[in-house]
């Protein structure tokens, strides 16, 4: 169990977090450690689950564009970017959506639109 001034030291080194981004990330730490639930942990630092989800959200969001910033070309990013929502969707969802093949079939055909250059961005 980590103890609370290892979350403050934490929370500290990562200055630039707002207020609530600190928050979700002493949220997302206590769970991984297995300190509480999500619930307990919610409520414990007054953050509502869609804030949470939000967070999470941001981070993956910012984990990819970072990886993929190396490529110079917007079309090839927004191509990448889709071909890894479908991954990611078919990883974690795809086991207990009946119709993974509908957001597939979507993603699939976004992907060709924006290799056809039908897609402005």
């Amino acid at each position: 169990m980590r103890t609370n001034r290892a979350y403050i030291a934490n929370e500290n080194s990562v200055g630039y977090l707002t207020d609530l981004e600190r928050k979700c990330m002493v949220i997302k730490l206590s769970i991984q450690d297995g300190d509480y639930n999500l619930d307990d942990a919610l409520r414990l630092n007054q953050v509502t689950k869609a804030d949470f989800e939000g967070f999470i959200a941001k981070h993956l969001v910012s984990d990819l564009k970072s990886t993929l910033s190396a490529l110079q070309s917007s079309k090839m990013q927004l191509m990448i970017t889709a071909d890894v929502l479908l991954d990611v969707y078919k990883q974690l969802l795809g086991n207990v959506d009946k119709q993974v093949n509908v957001i597939e079939n979507h993603l699939k055909n976004l992907t060709h639109e924006i290799a056809e250059d039908r897609v402005v961005f």
